[in-house]
């Protein structure tokens, strides 16, 4: 099964672009290229600079692709929010990496959400606690996924599931 990345994309956007958002940052980590999924980066790399090009917002993209060194992840996140042109929101790709973020505005004096905007994946009970948009990707449709693709892999024909995700507002 896949998450469908696209209706996530335009899901995000077209609420944050409503909102008034207009610099609009994509935070990422980096993949292990040995790993299955090591195209899902750059898939939503892509979608998200076609959604915000789409929409007349070509000048306000950053994208900020993190590796694991913990003081280099920190050093870039404090450079990104420090900048000139800091953007107004940040999506990223993890509701754990919105902590951190959460963390360093609330460090340099940013009022979170009024001066900054924090969008996460996967809604995890943090998204609720601290009060940030995340895209639930629900895990009932993941688990139903899985065990109808296992299923229909002991058959000729093997079943590829879409799952489509749902932003949760909060903020």
């Amino acid at each position: 099964f896949c998450i469908d990345r696209q209706s996530m994309m335009d899901q995000v956007l077209s609420h944050l672009i409503s909102k008034g958002h207009r610099k609009i940052a994509y935070v990422t980590n980096k993949q292990n290229p040995d790993r299955i999924y090591r195209g899902q980066q750059a898939e939503e790399i892509a979608k998200f600079t076609l959604a915000m090009t789409a929409s007349g917002l070509s000048d306000g993209i950053t994208i900020l692709t993190q590796g694991k060194d913990r003081k280099k992840i920190s050093a870039d996140i404090k450079s990104m929010l420090t900048s000139p042109n800091r953007p107004t929101v940040i999506f990223s790709a993890s509701d754990f990496r919105v902590l951190e973020i959460r963390e360093q505005a609330l460090r340099l004096g940013l009022g979170i959400p009024e001066d900054l905007a924090l969008v996460g994946v996967f809604n995890t009970p943090w998204a609720e606690q601290y009060g940030f948009s995340s895209v639930s990707v629900e895990p009932e449709k993941m688990v139903n996924a899985a065990v109808a693709s296992l299923n229909s892999r002991k058959k000729e024909r093997r079943v590829f599931h879409v799952i489509k995700p749902l932003l949760l507002v909060r903020g």
